[in-house]
């Protein structure tokens, strides 16, 4: 019986069953492949003479001493042969192995396998090396050889190796094992064919006759062929040139396998499920076929499991579609199935407009078909083409869905700033202080995550791109260049036909419409909006896809774990995209400590934790804005930080005892003596923390990074969550439920929900249908309010909407916003004010190294205006701001130019023998000679001292005056400075020794520091008003109206007394101011029992005293003041504090002195003017607002100073209030310590009570000097005092003093 055959068929894998006819009785037939070895040897023994003669291997061989295009030619030809030759003997030896020896183990033929792929891999990179020598030698002429030098560089830098290929090809056939059969079965049949008993007799006769006729019947070109058209049919299932063709195959048929067959699938399967599943990447897209997707399409598809608890019957979760997609109709099928093979095409046209090799054949064809059907692409370009096809990025996607809307004429300009990555904030020159000493321990200045430096990478590189100065990466941005007559190469940026389609050679930038990212959802089916978020480019593009998104516009089921739970739910639509948070600080908080009283030791163990949020805000957003410094403000409830997500810049941070978000403590003794260990905290290790695990970033840096947690641990989510929500309802002025969709409407007003399926779709032009935007706020649409234990609330709570006392309180928060919106709202978030400028930058150093007064500028124009635009706030101030900036504290101090000059020239002029002014020269001679000018180097410390009180007064003082909430108060003060400017300039033009009178009476050296002349000018000019006998010409036109001022008409204003509250501290208050406030009690929620009309009072003064850096937030553990209103008789309700639970703790300094009685100063004043006949009096007022001193707190103290306003908020002064107890002792220290360095001077003649100087003197001319002096005293260094001018008067009798008292002016 003869032997039957043991090969296996090359059509269905089969065994042979035909009798086996070969000399061995293996095999029914025996190919000659050895012939393709012959030739092989017989190449590889006869190569070019320039590789005969080369000592370089081929391996290492560049070519690069090729001059001669024949060499070239003949060298190319020749390799290119070796190549092709390598490829089929591999195949056929690959084949051939597999088929006839495949139940043999012939580790030598591998091993002859292995050699022969290495020695392609050689010829081929030879080849390529090859190719770059000849476009050297052609074009080494044309200055665009550099670009194609450029692009064979990164083809080669991105080549995948052949290995891998040959692995993802198997793969996608594996894939698609069903097209796969269907090829199978029509090479089986041509295959039966050629294997009838006549044919294959005749080729065995042949065969043995003639040795070159042979391989007549090559199988490895019928590989090749069938390998080609198996490409081809993949591509064109992947454009939906043609549908699954299902109905010509028989599974019952196409299932029966032989034994050998069934095996190996049974070891595959078994090997596969040894194997743990891996689920599809997100990056694949996943192919379908026309039929499969329309059915996807049309019955909708079941949501993942990757969202929260939602609640279902709400306007964002329609019952109908609360578990899947919603269906589409057939008609919208067909319109979308008609885009999405568009996309596909112009997918594809890109992937062509990419690869060099390809690219003429595909501009050069007319369709998609024409170009499969070119016969020089070579199967392994389709083979790359199809593993793209099949498996494309979201990136390429992306794009080629933004490629079906772009015009004929694109704006290929950037999208408006919204990723510039220059700075757009002024660099602070000059500073003393650099910032970051305010930031140690982890929390840095500035902060850039790596994916940011990325995509500022990629941005950056973009730019360039489309500048044409470098080129891009494969799929971006193809270059057409032209070549002009000069050789010079120039990048257009053009549409080019590609296989009979239209398409930009660079893929675009701009943002894509929602017609764009639902075919995008339908395509990248596997897809989840996690991913999808990093295409877009900038912030709208972003918040639309993210609403339409919670609404269920998208058809693909995972873009719903986007929505995450309804507490996320409720946030997407108001623009707070959170992308991390901690909800369990409730859960894991314990405190532990055992008593002393047992037989063991006092041990504890505690461990406390904050919840947080972590979101991305819009920048350059009005609410944005708004919300960050509300939270900013709600520090007795949570912490914020700001990152900018354009400079990494940390805009906003609480202390740094604060960032802690996880900390405990454990051992022996009482927990309260022990320190925290701190387990977590925001700062560098957090935010590296935050972005490993986010599930999302953005691709532009339009965006604020907020990160917001508790004050107090152990708290429900409830609550950090809850002061959010209260915030973005604010930040957005919300007024009730419905408008808290406002937000979304110009998106919720273009889609409706459909009648039947309930799945919302965008409106169609014409059609009459109410969008959701309609039905919210129908009449019938009703809202209900939840609180924290799920019950409905009956009333909304005053404090949860935006009112008319919230409006009030912005007027001052933001200001600028009366003017209407402004873009210029990147910068300053955080609420910023000269005083904190001061004290995050330090005073501008320039102005000390070039010894500059507070009024001059610094030489570098550049430098000087950077540094002083430092201080400023970020935004515009009020119109009567403006005014107020103008007329600056240098009003009232420094408006003598080059007084240095000034100095010197008085004094040298002064000591010269002969001058006209010998007889008062004569008379302070003595004084001049004893105050020698002195070296200013000897005391550079002192001097710098002094420089930095002088920067810090300017601040503050006008700080104090801003935050003057008296009544004309900002314009009283700019006309005091004005009146006494030009006093000061009347007494310019008279005696020059009148200055020296004071001088020399308190013995001053006008050298002992520089301001020490322009100071006793300055109280010199303020007193004079006040005096007939000033030495000024008489018949001035100024001093006359200066006369008539009612300043200086001390009779008509004593008439008029200010409309300020009272000073009285809290331990001076007498019992009934309190009566009110105590009748209501502190029990209860403060924001539901405070009055009304103290909200109303309160939080607007406040807002202010906050903007203008008098109070900030306070982070004190304990509170000890709370804000309310009084009214006085005759005068509205204004603002007091209660502090008196701090009056029991206050242990007042030993210097410190009672305020004597207004009845004892009088009486000193009466026995005075008993003595004089002719005394005159002088009742100097320090300057004060009415509810502050101009007294600074110290660091340490200012949290005693602590207090919660009528929304619970808490606040800290800064700056000494008059509420707090004792005050009237602190204001009264700082006075007497003013005229203490001259009290031997004085002697008895100024009497201090409070903030009030009474300066007695014998005579007018007596008082003038020592109301001088005082002054002087009063203002000098450290120049943080003023005399109120207003509240004081000068060259008065007993009789008009005594009415000063009757009226209350002395009180």
């Amino acid at each position: 019986m003869a032997s039957k055959c043991t090969a296996i068929n090359l059509s269905d894998e089969l065994q042979c069953e035909e009798e086996a006819k070969s000399l061995n009785g293996l095999f029914c037939l025996y190919r000659g492949y050895k012939i393709r070895n012959a030739k092989l040897e017989s190449l590889d023994k006869s190569p070019p003479a320039y590789l005969s003669i080369s000592s370089v291997p081929l391996a290492n061989q560049t070519f690069a001493d090729v001059k001669s295009q024949a060499t070239l030619h003949e060298l190319h030809a020749y390799l290119t042969l070796k190549y092709r030759l390598l490829d089929r003997v591999i195949r056929a030896r690959s084949i051939h192995h597999s088929r006839f020896f495949s139940l043999n183990l012939d580790y030598g033929h591998q091993h002859y396998l292995d050699n022969l792929s290495n020695q392609k891999f050689i010829v081929g990179k030879a080849l390529q090396q090859l190719e770059r020598r000849t476009a050297e030698v052609l074009y080494k002429r044309q200055k665009w050889f550099k670009w194609i030098r450029e692009k064979q560089d990164e083809e080669e830098s991105q080549r995948e190796s052949e290995k891998k290929k040959v692995k993802q090809e198997a793969a996608l056939l594996k894939r698609h094992w069903n097209q796969y059969k269907l090829h199978m079965k029509d090479l089986r049949m041509k295959e039966n064919v050629k294997r009838q008993e006549e044919f294959l007799d005749e080729a065995y006769k042949e065969r043995m006759s003639l040795e070159e006729d042979e391989a007549k019947w090559d199988p490895i070109d019928d590989v090749v062929e069938d390998e080609r058209t198996n490409h081809i049919d993949m591509i064109s299932l992947f454009l939906m040139l043609r549908d699954e063709a299902a109905k010509g195959s028989n599974p019952s048929t196409d299932e029966k396998q032989t034994s050998a067959s069934a095996n190996r699938l049974k070891k595959a399967k078994q090997k596969s499920s040894d194997q743990k599943p891996t689920p599809e990447s997100p990056e694949r897209t996943g192919l379908e076929t026309r039929s499969q997707m329309r059915q996807r399409l049309k019955d909708g598809v079941t949501y993942s499991d990757g969202y929260g608890l939602l609640i279902k019957g709400t306007l964002e979760n329609p019952i109908e579609v609360a578990d899947r997609t919603g269906p589409l109709s057939d008609s919208e099928i067909d319109e979308l199935m008609k885009d999405i093979v568009e996309i596909k095409h112009l997918l594809f046209c890109r992937l062509l407009l990419s690869h060099a090799s390809l690219l003429p054949i595909a501009i050069r064809a007319n369709s998609v078909e024409e170009f499969l059907e070119d016969k020089e692409i070579i199967n392994t370009d389709l083979r790359d083409l199809c593993l793209k096809m099949e498996n494309p990025g979201l990136q390429e996607v992306r794009d080629a869905c933004a490629d079906l809307v772009r015009g004929e004429e694109e704006d290929d300009t950037e999208p408006e700033d919204a990723n510039d990555d220059r700075p757009d904030e002024k660099q602070v020159k000059g500073r003393f202080f650099a910032p970051t000493w305010r930031r140690p321990n982890g929390l840095p200045q500035v902060w850039i995550s790596k994916w940011d430096q990325q995509e500022q990478k990629r941005r950056q590189h973009r730019r360039k791109i489309l500048d044409g100065s470098v080129g891009g990466p494969e799929g971006s941005f193809f270059e057409f260049e032209s070549i002009d007559d000069e050789t010079e190469h120039r990048g257009k940026k053009v549409r080019v036909r590609v296989c009979g389609r239209s398409i930009y050679n660079y893929p675009s930038e701009k943002a894509m419409n929602r017609g764009g990212w639902l075919h995008f959802s339908v395509i990248a089916k596997n897809s989840s909006l996690f991913d999808a978020v990093k295409l877009c480019r900038h912030w709208d593009e972003f918040f639309e896809l993210s609403t339409l998104a919670a609404y269920q516009f998208f058809l693909a089921p995972n873009w719903m774990e986007w929505i995450g739970d309804h507490y996320k739910q409720q946030h997407l639509p108001l623009g707070f995209i959170s992308y991390a948070e901690f909800r369990d600080a409730d859960k894991i908080t314990v405190h532990h400590q055992s008593g002393s009283r047992g037989q063991g030791r006092r041990a504890h163990a505690v461990l406390e934790a904050r919840n947080f949020i972590a979101a991305c805000v819009k920048r350059n957003d009005l609410a944005s804005r708004r919300l960050i410094r509300y939270l900013a403000m709600q520090t007795h409830r949570v912490l914020l930080l700001v990152r900018d997500g354009r400079t990494g810049r940390i805009l906003v941070s609480p202390p740094e005892d604060e960032l802690w978000l996880v900390r405990q403590k454990a051992g022996l003794g009482r927990a309260i003596k022990h320190e925290w260990n701190v387990q977590k905290k925001v700062g560098t290790v957090f935010f590296e923390e935050m972005e490993t695990n986010r599930r999302w970033s953005l691709g532009f840096k339009d965006y604020f990074d907020i990160i917001v947690w508790d004050l107090e641990p152990g708290e429900f989510f409830a609550n950090v969550y809850q002061t959010v929500t209260e915030m973005l309802y604010k930040a957005h002025r919300f007024g009730g439920m419905p408008d808290t969709y406002n937000v979304a409407a110009p998106i919720l007003k273009t889609v409706t929900w459909d009648s039947g399926s309930r799945r919302v779709r965008e409106i169609k032009i014409g059609e009459d249908v109410d969008s959701i935007y309609d039905v919210i706020h129908h009449p019938g649409t009703t809202f209900k309010l939840l609180n924290q234990d799920r019950e409905v609330l009956k009333s909304t709570p005053r404090y949860l909407f935006y009112n008319d006392i919230d409006a009030l309180e912005d007027q001052y928060l933001f200001p600028e916003e009366a003017n209407g919106p402004s873009d210029d709202v990147a910068v300053g978030v955080a609420l910023k004010n000269r005083i904190v400028a001061l004290d995050e930058q330090g005073p501008d150093i320039n102005r000390f190294i070039f010894d500059l007064d507070t009024d001059e500028e610094v030489p570098d124009k550049d430098a000087g205006s950077e540094g002083e635009d430092s201080f400023e706030d970020d935004e515009d101030d009020e119109a009567d701001e403006d005014d107020l900036e103008d007329q600056s504290d240098d009003g009232w101090e420094d408006e003598s130019e080059g007084e240095e000059d000034e100095e010197s020239n008085v004094l040298k002029g002064l000591a010269l023998p002969h001058s006209s002014a010998n007889d008062e020269m004569s008379k302070f001679l003595p004084y001049i000679m004893k105050h020698k000018p002195r070296d200013r180097n000897e005391d550079m410390m002192g001097q710098y001292h002094k420089f930095l009180q002088r920067e810090a007064s300017k601040v503050f003082k006008e700080s104090w005056h801003r935050a003057d909430l008296e009544p004309g108060a900002k314009q009283k003060w700019a006309e005091a400075a004005d009146l006494t400017k030009k006093m000061g300039d009347c007494l310019a033009g008279g005696s020059t020794w009148s200055i020296f009178y004071p001088l020399e009476f308190l013995d001053l050296n006008p050298h002992q520091h520089r301001r020490v002349l322009a100071d006793m000018r300055q109280a010199q000019a303020m007193m004079a008003l006040f005096f007939e006998e000033s030495p000024k010409v008489s018949a001035n036109k100024v001093e006359k109206k200066l006369h008539e001022h009612l300043i200086v008409n001390q009779a008509e204003r004593v008439k008029i007394l200010p409309d300020r509250r009272r000073h009285e501290s809290n331990k001076c208050m007498p019992k009934e101011f309190w009566a009110e406030w105590d009748a209501l009690g502190k029990q209860g929620r403060l924001k539901d029992t405070f009055p009304v009309e103290w909200d109303r009072v309160t939080r607007p003064m406040i807002a202010h005293f906050y903007r203008e850096g008098i109070i900030r937030n306070s982070y004190a553990p304990t509170i000890a003041g709370q804000a309310l209103a009084h009214q006085e008789t005759g005068r509205k309700l204004d603002f007091y504090i209660d502090f008196r639970v701090m009056i029991p703790e206050i242990r007042l300094n030993p210097d410190m002195q009672e305020p004597p009685s207004t009845r004892h100063i009088l009486s000193r004043a009466r026995s005075f003017s008993a003595e004089h006949k002719t005394a005159r009096f002088a009742v100097l007022r320090l300057w004060s607002a009415p509810h502050f001193y101009p007294l600074v707190i110290g660091m340490e103290k200012r949290n005693r100073m602590a207090f919660y306003d009528c929304q619970g908020r808490a606040w800290e002064w800064k700056f000494i209030p008059k509420d707090m107890p004792y005050s009237e002792w602190s204001v009264h220290q700082q006075a007497r310590l003013r005229i203490k360095p001259f009290e031997r001077k004085f002697r008895d003649r100024v009497l201090i009570k409070r903030d009030l100087f009474l300066v007695m003197g014998i005579d007018e001319k007596d008082v003038q000097k020592l109301a001088t002096a005082a002054t002087y005293a009063i203002q000098t260094d450290p120049w943080r005092l003023e005399v109120d001018l207003w509240r004081s008067f000068v060259n008065i009798d007993l009789e008009f003093l005594e009415g000063l008292n009757n009226n209350g002016w002395l009180d």
